[in-house]
């Protein structure tokens, strides 16, 4: 059989300066070791680390293919706001869907090692560090983007496209917001895909 999922850890904290703890929440290996494995777990940190905010989420499934997804969720919340979001270790991440209702994700960062996937549904609006819009550097996701249809991503205006583990590095089918300056480096590949 498969292995079980990662199960979901939450860390919240006045003040996490000085906090080293290795915490993590690794989706289980089936009986083969090979593919098939459980999802990674959510691991959410929610505390202050020099007197800054910081909320963060961090999903690595340690290299190990699962077959399902991790679902991000809280509770049945419509806007989700993190200073940090980390996808790797072959881990693959979506939002919930709630009901008929819009969900927006907000992440002020981005990490990864791009071995992740990260999926936008339908009636969802994902904001990866669109606030650092102003920035000349180009930004960069270190996972694999998916935007379905009815989807919406929201990116700053300079994009640069690296191979990931998994193909292809981004494929659109919804809305892409920014992304005026798009550059694909030589081991990704893009999928625009026509809708409607």
């Amino acid at each position: 059989g498969s292995g079980g999922s990662g199960g979901r850890i939450a860390l919240v904290a006045r003040d996490l300066t000085g906090f080293y703890g290795i915490i993590t929440a690794y989706g289980g290996a089936n009986a083969t070791n090979v593919t098939g494995g459980g999802a990674a777990g959510t691991i959410y940190t929610n505390g202050a680390v020099a007197g800054l905010p910081v909320q963060t989420v961090l999903i690595d499934n340690n290299g190990l293919v699962a077959t399902a997804e991790t679902v991000m969720q809280h509770q049945s919340a419509l806007s989700i706001n993190v200073t940090k979001l980390t996808v790797q270790g072959r881990a693959r991440a979506v939002l919930q869907q709630v009901s008929n209702d819009l969900v927006t994700f907000k992440a002020d960062t981005v990490a990864g090692d791009f071995s992740g996937v990260l999926r936008c549904q339908s009636l969802q609006s994902m904001s990866l560090e669109a606030s650092k819009a102003a920035s000349t550097r180009p930004f960069s996701p270190p996972m694999s983007l998916i935007v379905e249809q009815g989807g919406e991503m929201i990116v700053s205006p300079k994009l640069l496209i690296l191979g990931t583990a998994t193909l292809p590095s981004m494929r659109v089918s919804g809305q892409l917001v920014g992304g005026e300056s798009f550059t694909v480096g030589n081991s990704a590949q893009v999928v625009l895909e026509q809708t409607g």
